[in-house]
């Protein structure tokens, strides 16, 4: 398993930001959401390795809101999430 900060350094650098002129790029909205899933799984297992636990429904509303959080980061880096199915 990846340590968190193997994971944070994967969504950082993964998806460098594009500069002005250059074609934006596409990703898959599926791979995207692995991507953010394991980040925020690296995240569940250091509070579990402090000793913090939390109720499902606390952690799928988590895994809800950091996706929302990593789109953002994508797009602000000039990334595009397209739907599965279209052209990535």
């Amino acid at each position: 398993m990846m340590s968190l900060f193997q994971v944070a350094m994967l969504g950082l650098l993964a998806f460098p930001a594009i500069e002005a002129g250059q074609t934006r790029h596409r990703i898959g909205e599926t791979e995207a959401r692995r991507i953010s899933d394991a980040e925020y799984e690296a995240v569940l297992e250091a509070a579990r390795r402090n000793g913090w636990t939390y109720p499902a429904d606390q952690v799928e509303s988590g895994h809800r809101r950091h996706f929302e959080e990593f789109r953002m980061r994508l797009l602000n880096r000039g990334y595009e999430i397209v739907l599965d199915g279209r052209s990535v």
